[in-house]
């Protein structure tokens, strides 16, 4: 599908009050600054909104996945550009805008978005199984399930344009003998980021369908 062209427009104050929340404030910071910034964006399109992505979130509640949540941005906007009809801002700038912004507080010219859109892992659990030690030989099976939430959030209003949940899984089967492993070699960390790769493909899948369908 092909991607409408930019063109330059200004955009004014949001409605600050209607997106605070702890997650947004990083992004939302940059685009209402005071005075209101300048910015470079397409033209208002329902069919082929401008979204600006925030890093994805670990919600778990469990720090050790926060390491993996900081390396699915990237994969997370190759599939929304390829699953969705939204056109994606380039979020390293804004990342660079973001930083300057807090250090120095004052307004700056970005490109700018209509809506944000923004991603948390909520759940990352294993439901493998042990069979435990049979005079020697022993098998398990670990089975790692990814859930994603996501949220479209209109940077105008603060109204959300769209929700979406998905999961994903990854699974292995190793058997010991004699205390020789045989089976996948895939480590935890491998089955984790798979199980997230996949659920985030399946968040933009939906993501995408529930705003055509909206």
């Amino acid at each position: 599908m092909a991607k409408p062209e930019n063109f330059a427009y200004s955009v004014t104050r949001m409605n600050l009050n209607r997106i605070f929340t702890r997650q947004t404030f990083p992004l939302l910071w940059v685009l209402f600054l005071i005075g209101g910034s300048s910015c470079t964006t397409s033209p208002p399109s329902a069919a082929h909104p401008v979204i600006a992505v925030a890093q994805v979130r670990n919600m778990t509640g469990d720090s050790r996945f926060t390491a993996l949540t900081e390396r699915l941005h990237s994969g997370l906007v190759n599939d929304l550009y390829n699953e969705t009809p939204f056109q994606v801002l380039e979020t390293a700038r804004l990342d660079e805008v973001i930083q300057e912004s807090q250090q120095n507080f004052k307004p700056l010219k970005l490109q700018g978005a209509q809506a944000l859109l923004f991603v948390s892992l909520t759940s990352l659990t294993n439901q493998g199984l042990s069979t435990g030690d049979w005079g020697g030989v022993s098998a398990s099976n670990d089975l790692w399930t990814a859930v994603f939430d996501a949220r479209l959030v209109s940077v105008d209003s603060g109204v959300i344009l769209a929700t979406a949940q998905a999961s994903g899984q990854s699974s292995r089967m190793v058997a010991k003998i004699a205390g020789t492993s045989l089976g996948s070699t895939d480590t935890t960390s491998d089955l984790q980021r798979q199980a997230a790769e996949k659920a985030l493909q399946q968040l933009c899948q939906k993501l995408g369908q529930n705003w055509e369908n909206r």
